[in-house]
């Protein structure tokens, strides 16, 4: 079956290349290469090389290699992908599909029918899928396919029906259940994929642009590396530590002052996302080091830990409670135990500073977990539901990428109807759930803990004195809702004190201009200003 799909798509053993443009804008080019074919196995190499800046972010261009083997149906047998030095493996079993993770961690999931497998944007993994199931006749009428998706390690359904669009002889045009139009030749060959949604519009290049100046590298690593470097005058001992837990051993830092103490103490909570002590995460630098390396040479003890699956700390038994908000709760709450029970902190004098998703965990913990702590401190809080500010965020980013008003307000409906789906609370099935909304199911438990956990009410609980700091810029959570949070803090009693700050972003850095995920790539610092206002409100509650 293979010989004529192959003649097909790599004539005269030409690369099978595509181009992906954002609403005219080209964004990403991809090459992919049969290699051949040995004791019946077809092997294919796949190139990939993405500009972020088109997609609204920033960094350095991403490249990505994959190779896939199959047998000589064209099921699949093995799919090995490298971005950035990071491999993951994957082996396809009668009943199994066997994942080999970066870290080296192996996990198996059901293949329950999986005939195939994708990753975002490896476009000749569809391209290969097409023409195999054009030459099986599969794509006379509706056609149900099972896919492995590498970069949500999940199996899902995917449907391919016959469309009428306006085409020349001998093209055909197909409509998918990921709100795709897919247009092949009579030989099976995807010649255009376009999804009105979104502006992304997928074409074929022939002949094919050279294979890219990288493509015989062993490892493709990125050049620039977020780092950290202790302050030339920082006035505080640094101390690794490792704290016990019920599920991991969490690695931390410990910046101790050198005066006597015991001293007021700060437990640093970070944001979301696989974040180390430092708050670094490949390319970014979000800066919370700054923040605890600035408190500890002010005379407070500071700790700051990384999360599971970062740094040292491991992501523990369960692979898909280590993201999990109860899971961060849990040890937020192991480090302030730690910090608590240190010889030289002051217990009356601790303090929780949370950032983002961690002011949710401070509120938690000073509230509903009743922790003894003597003030918190809320960094870029969101003040509403997970859900509002998702979609404050993909507004402001597809505004930023150019998108139109009739793009935006389709991608925030499917938004709005993704959340709707979680907050019922059923079971995430996938005969249940459109097909690509059930994509996002690894996010479902992680948004249901959220929506556990309404910061507008936890605000309400708390007991001791609490200071809201938000840039003006912060385009990730907008400054509205801190000040919500504030008017609710103050009409439940409690101690709060609100400053906005001009020109800061979600990270409290400077910015010029319109806020935006590239800039969390640029070299910048923490705001001077606001470690000042920080220390002084943090000074003043340790003193009373």
């Amino acid at each position: 079956m293979a010989s004529p799909i192959l003649s097909a798509l790599f004539p005269g053993a030409e690369p099978l290349a595509f181009r992906c443009q954002l609403n005219g804008k080209v964004f990403c080019t991809q090459w992919t290469r049969y290699l051949g074919e040995t004791a019946g196995i077809h092997s294919f190499e796949l190139l990939l090389e993405v500009d972020p800046s088109v997609l609204g972010s920033g960094g350095e261009l991403v490249r990505a290699r994959s190779r896939l083997d199959c047998d000589a149906t064209l099921q699949p047998l093995r799919y090995n992908s490298e971005t950035a030095g990071a491999v993951v493996l994957v082996s396809f079993a009668a009943d199994s599909i066997q994942v080999t993770l970066p870290n080296g961690t192996q996990r198996s999931f059901p293949r329950d029918g999986a005939e195939w497998v994708m990753e975002t944007y490896m476009i000749g993994l569809d391209a290969l899928l097409y023409a195999s199931a054009m030459a099986q006749g599969r794509l006379a009428a509706k056609a149900l396919f099972k896919i492995f998706f590498v970069n949500q390690l999940m199996v899902t359904p995917y449907k391919a029906k016959p469309a009428e669009l306006p085409a020349e002889p001998g093209v055909s045009w197909f409509k998918t259940s990921f709100d795709e139009e897919v247009q092949l030749d009579q030989q099976g060959v995807m010649r255009l994929v376009r999804n009105p949604k979104y502006g992304i519009d997928t074409i074929l290049v022939r002949p094919a642009p050279p294979l890219p100046s990288w493509q015989g590298e062993m490892l493709m690593k990125r050049v620039k590396l977020a780092r950290y470097t202790r302050p030339a005058d920082a006035r505080f001992a640094s101390q690794d530590v490792v704290i016990p837990a019920s599920e991991v051993a969490i690695g931390a830092t410990l910046t101790v002052p050198p005066s006597a103490g015991p001293h007021p103490a700060v437990l640093f909570l970070p944001g979301s996302g696989l974040l180390d002590r430092n708050g670094l995460t490949g390319e970014v630098d979000l800066g919370s080091h700054e923040i605890v390396d600035h408190l500890s040479s002010s005379g407070f003890v500071g700790l700051r830990f990384d999360k599971r699956g970062a740094g040292t700390t491991p992501r523990g038994p369960d692979p898909e409670r280590a993201t999990s908000l109860e899971a961060i709760i849990d040890d937020a709450t192991a480090a302030l135990a730690f910090l608590r029970a240190r010889p030289d902190v002051d217990p009356k004098r601790v303090f929780l500073v949370g950032h983002s998703e961690g002011a949710t965990v401070a509120l938690v913990l000073a509230g509903q977990r009743h922790a003894e702590v003597a003030g918190i401190v809320l960094l870029g809080s969101r003040g509403r539901g997970m859900d509002e500010v998702s979609l404050a965020q993909a507004e402001a980013t597809a505004r930023h990428k150019g998108q139109s008003e009739e793009q935006i307000q389709a991608q925030l409906a499917d938004m709005r109807r993704f959340f709707d789906l979680v907050k019922a609370g059923g079971e995430w099935k996938a005969d249940q759930i459109p097909d690509a909304l059930y994509l996002g199911a690894r996010s479902v438990p992680w948004l249901r803990d959220h929506f556990r956990y309404p910061v507008e009410q936890l605000i309400t609980q708390i007991k001791c004195p609490v200071a809201i700091f938000h840039g003006e810029s912060d385009f990730q959570v907008p400054i509205v809702q801190a000040a919500e949070l504030a008017e609710r803090a103050r009409t439940a009693k409690v101690a709060v004190t609100f400053k906005a700050l001009p020109a800061l972003d979600h990270l409290f850095k400077p910015v010029e201009g319109e806020s935006t995920a590239a800039s969390y790539f640029t070299d910048r610092r923490v705001d001077a200003g606001f470690l000042a206002d920080l220390t002084s409100w943090l000074k003043a509650q340790s003193a009373s």
